[in-house]
């Protein structure tokens, strides 16, 4: 069975969260203050770490960052954080 769960980000610039395998990532927002992917994932399957790249605005961005999953803004847009799944 599917369901959504949710990722809490930390505001660096690499970081690997774990997901099961065949897993969708549909959202990124900021929740109480805290960036957080949300992802479709079945639970039952095997997990493993996805990496995760955070670039500010106007900082240099790794030629492998991977696929761009969007952008949020943090201290009313004093900091807006592109992110992306990076590649392994």
């Amino acid at each position: 069975m599917r369901t959504v769960w949710k990722v809490e980000l930390v505001i660096q610039e690499i970081q690997t969260v774990m997901l099961p395998e065949r897993y969708e990532i549909i959202s990124l927002m900021v929740q109480h203050g805290t960036p957080c992917l949300w992802a479709i994932v079945n639970p039952e399957h095997p997990k493993y770490g996805v990496r995760i790249l955070i670039h500010g605005t106007g900082h240099p961005i790794s030629d492998d960052a991977g696929e761009f999953l969007g952008s949020f803004m943090l201290t009313d847009g004093g900091f807006i954080g592109h992110v992306w799944k990076g590649l392994v």
